[in-house]
């Protein structure tokens, strides 16, 4: 799975990009949650930050820009607070890693950013600079709230 093109990507008022999700992962006990904001030292700006593998990390603030994301684990993104924004030159899911953000039955109906940065974008092999991408058996998975739509018949 790959997706790349803009380099701005928002969730809120609704889903403003949407994705195939073919997988839809448990929630997971909080007492295994590692929340961001409690380890803000972990990834400073400009930095090259990775989720390793088993490890939950809630993302319930904005981190700095970093240079890249490497996510191997689970980063769930926070559904309660508003105004959230990942900046990073890339962001990559790989391995059996997810970012999660909101559930089927918890969709995300507040504001949440991504932003793929050019400022500090560290050079990947396989995808050059500025992404958003999915790898080997890894998800992004992203829900909104429900929009309805309507189309004017003549």
């Amino acid at each position: 799975c790959f997706f790349c093109g803009r380099a701005r990507y928002s969730v809120g008022a609704g889903v403003k990009m949407a994705l195939l999700v073919l997988f839809l992962a448990c929630i997971p006990s909080v007492s295994g949650i590692k929340r961001w904001s409690s380890m803000k030292t972990v990834c400073k700006s400009g930095d090259a930050c990775f989720v390793p593998d088993n490890e939950h990390w809630l993302l319930d603030w904005s981190p700095p820009n970093l240079s890249s994301l490497t996510i191997r684990g689970k980063l769930q993104w926070d559904t309660e607070t508003a105004g959230l924004q990942l900046t990073a030159g890339h962001v990559l899911v790989e391995g059996n890693g997810s970012l999660e953000i909101g559930t089927t039955l918890k969709p995300m109906t507040k504001q949440a950013t991504i932003y793929i940065s050019a400022e500090s974008a560290a050079e990947h092999t396989s995808f050059g600079q500025r992404f958003l991408a999915a790898k080997d058996h890894a998800k992004i998975l992203m829900h909104g709230r429900k929009l309805i739509t309507w189309t004017l018949l003549a």
